[in-house]
């Protein structure tokens, strides 16, 4: 193996590594590309002198050589992996997509698994095998190359070789073009070609044109065969020493790969993930710059002194188990400690201890056959296959375990609110605003809450309430449709409207002693700065939610306007485990920032002096003095950043029954 190839692999997995560990280096996940350009170069190089040597291709030789290459690497990382989640990883979401990726990892369909659903479908970190969808991509060509290096050995006993080089030359350039510009189409031009009915069955399997042209091995195929082009040209070359060109050709390369990567920070705007920093440009450019690298550094000096000195070769040699861990390693310490510059250096340091190790002690002597000797590749092959099977089965068993251990509910248990149930008793439908009547259906008072998602979130403490109270109760509630006046043109589409008129009828026919009102105002708060500045939208909210109450309390004796709960910036339910039960809680005053300005607002709205219309805020609920937290008492109070579990809207019981008997005894 030329020494220089070595050096590439450990500056590509060096760039992979600055890029994943806090996005240090912006394009450093360019490195991918160059390690699929190394591979097509390096295995047409080995294919090219069997056949020179033996006159034939041993196809089934390839394949074991390969399987016995990657397999036992990938099995002790999938191993460990396997144990990390089940220690640092959530039971709510994070340790089932291990579970899949398992099985994805020792399948190679790895990016088959991600396409439906993005690189950060349920966040990086939570996902410690994610960067297998590369190896996937590059064993997906290795399982093709030996039927197509057989079918050209077959074509050129057959015709002459004028005639099968031009065959062999026409055919690779026709489609690494074809590859490459459905490439850029799919990730630069999606908007002009999305039309297009050819795409509809991607669309069907939720699979978007900017995911398939990140992940596909046809998207991905021009990647390798720029390698097997170069090493095409290198194998024809009569020059075998080093001139003029080969040194410049090299320096051009190099020029490209480092521009290549630099540049694209620019050109990803800042965003700080792959999908939104995979550009064609600085792709093209890396690809051509590591096959200009691979093509004249033969025999070149300075690509001896810069890239084949004894640290790149050994990192190179390492460079394969160095990726496979370095991810699952960064995965699980950045939940124990959490991410910084002192954590990407020792992971790194760790990566490359590890993968030295494993290169040394496992891999190369299984693939070299002094260890395991008599275990057959095709062994190899279903023992990875059937243990990443029988640890998804574990997996299924253990999991939910983990989640009543942590959470007080199994994974899987819906958790469904009292609205999202059917009715027991008796209900009440106006349109399309329909209602149980919940509590005490003879009650002689009558409660109902009304608004978006937050009022289906608070439904079953309402309920439990009114219920505390002797009154009967219902719930009206529409996900996306605030509780305003029925012309509002805050979500003014045509459901919300009607939603809205028929709820003041069902209001008007209940005649209820009290209206709760709980709507996600920060939502609308948004969604009006699109078209406004932001004290416009605040004005507008304010004149709206006025105008509303005011007409409510024509319907009834008493309003509660009760405001969401703290919004916090993460999803607890990803963030929980056994090392961590209740996650890292938040410092208040970032949580309260975050909607105190439009809490203020609506507190200003009401009149001071109508003691009619009360405010109900639960900060001081989820929130100490110092921090707030979405689990109470080992209990998941939330299902979501804003929304509240049916435990979390049952903690509010007591706050609710108090201003609801305020409103009653005025």
């Amino acid at each position: 193996m030329r020494a220089d190839i070595q050096g590439l692999r450990a500056v590509a997995v060096s760039l992979v590594l600055l890029f994943h560990f806090g996005d240090i280096v912006k394009g450093g996940y360019l490195g991918v590309d160059m390690f699929f350009v190394i591979s097509g170069f390096v295995i047409t190089q080995s294919t090219i002198r069997e056949i020179r040597e033996s006159s034939t291709f041993d196809w089934m030789n390839f394949l074991k050589r390969r399987v016995r290459r990657l397999l036992p690497g990938a099995a002790v990382v999938l191993a460990f992996s396997a144990i990390g989640a089940l220690i640092f990883l959530s039971p709510f979401g994070p340790q089932q997509e291990t579970a899949r990726m398992i099985v994805g990892a020792a399948t190679y369909s790895t990016n088959f698994l991600l396409m439906p659903r993005g690189y950060f479908a349920i966040g990086s970190g939570s996902n410690p095998l994610l960067h297998f969808w590369s190896l996937a991509v590059e064993e997906q060509f290795y399982a093709v190359w030996p039927f197509a290096v057989l079918l050209f050995i077959a074509l050129k006993k057959r015709i002459s070789a004028t005639v099968f080089h031009l065959s062999l030359s026409l055919t690779l350039i026709s489609v690494i073009s074809i590859s490459c510009l459905l490439y850029y189409l799919l990730v630069e031009k999606t908007a002009s070609i999305d039309h297009y009915s050819v795409f509809d069955s991607l669309k069907q399997r939720n699979v978007t044109l900017e995911n398939f042209g990140f992940y596909s091995p046809f998207t991905r195929a021009w990647e390798f065969l720029a390698g097997v082009l170069g090493s095409f040209i290198v194998s024809k070359s009569k020059e075998t020493l080093p001139n003029f060109w080969s040194g410049f050709t090299w320096v051009v390369g190099a020029i490209s790969v480092t521009f290549s990567v630099l540049v694209i920070g620019s050109l990803g705007g800042g965003k700080s993930n792959i999908e939104s920093t995979s550009h064609a440009l600085p792709t093209l450019l890396c690809v051509l710059g590591t096959t200009s690298l691979l093509v004249s550094g033969t025999n070149l000096r300075i690509s001896q002194k810069v890239l084949g000195t004894k640290v790149f070769r050994s990192i190179g040699d390492w460079s394969y188990s160095i990726y496979l861990w370095h991810w699952p390693l960064w995965a699980f310490a950045t939940r124990l400690v959490g991410p910084g510059w002192l954590m990407a250096i020792l992971v790194s340091v760790i990566s490359v201890g590890v993968g030295a190790i494993q290169f040394s002690l496992f891999e190369n002597p299984v693939r070299l056959k002094k260890i395991w000797r008599k275990v057959p590749s095709l062994g190899l092959v279903a023992s990875m296959i059937t243990g990443s099977v029988v640890v998804a089965a574990c997996y299924s068993w253990l999991v939910p375990k983990i989640a009543l251990q942590i959470a007080g509910r199994v994974t899987g248990d819906s958790a469904l609110h009292i609205v999202e149930k059917p009715c027991v008793g008796n209900s009440i439908t106006v349109g399309n605003a329909r209602s149980c009547i919940y509590s005490n259906p003879e009650g002689e008072r009558t409660a109902v809450l009304v608004g978006d998602s937050m009022a289906k979130s608070l439904s079953d403490g309402f309920a439990k309430a009114s219920e505390n109270l002797g009154m009967k109760s219902a719930v009206f509630s529409l996900a996306g449709c605030a509780f305003l006046l029925e012309n509002s043109p805050i979500v003014s589409n045509d459901t919300c409207a009607s939603w809205r008129a028929n709820v003041f009828d069902a209001i008007q026919f209940l005649q209820p002693d009290v209206v709760v009102i709980a709507n996600l105002s920060s939502l609308y708060i948004d969604i009006l700065n699109q078209t406004s500045n932001p004290q416009e939208s605040m004005d507008f909210w304010a004149s709206e939610l006025g105008a509303t109450l005011n007409s409510t309390m024509g319907e009834t004796s008493g309003v509660l306007l009760v405001q969401p709960p703290p919004r916090f910036a993460k999803d607890v339910r990803y963030e929980i485990s056994l090392i961590k039960p209740i996650g890292e809680p938040e410092e208040r005053s970032e949580v309260q920032i975050r909607r105190s300005s439009v809490n203020l607002l609506e507190q200003m709205t009401i009149a001071a002096d109508d003691l009619r219309i009360q405010v109900l805020n639960f900060d001081d609920i989820f929130c100490g003095q110092n921090t707030c937290t979405q689990v109470v008492e080992g209990q998941l109070m939330y299902e979501d950043f804003d929304h509240l579990t049916p435990q979390g809207s049952l903690l509010l019981v007591g706050k609710l029954e108090e201003k609801i008997k305020l409103l009653l005894s005025l």
